[in-house]
């Protein structure tokens, strides 16, 4: 399962906490993905390889 959920894992950790934790709450209709500066959301790009890590593992 570790294994399983590894990529997911190292897509979460990509940018500064808790940018992609917040990115991935507000997919899965938790909240939105408001930061305060410094930290800045995720580009297009990084949610979208968010996004397609946590298809595979069934979180959306």
């Amino acid at each position: 399962m570790n294994l399983e959920f590894m990529p997911l894992i190292h897509a979460l950790f990509k940018q500064t906490s808790p940018c992609p934790a917040k990115a991935a709450a507000e997919m899965m209709g938790m909240c939105t993905d408001e930061v305060r500066l410094p930290l800045i959301p995720l580009n297009e790009s990084e949610k979208a390889a968010l996004k397609a890590e946590m298809e595979k593992v069934g979180l959306l």
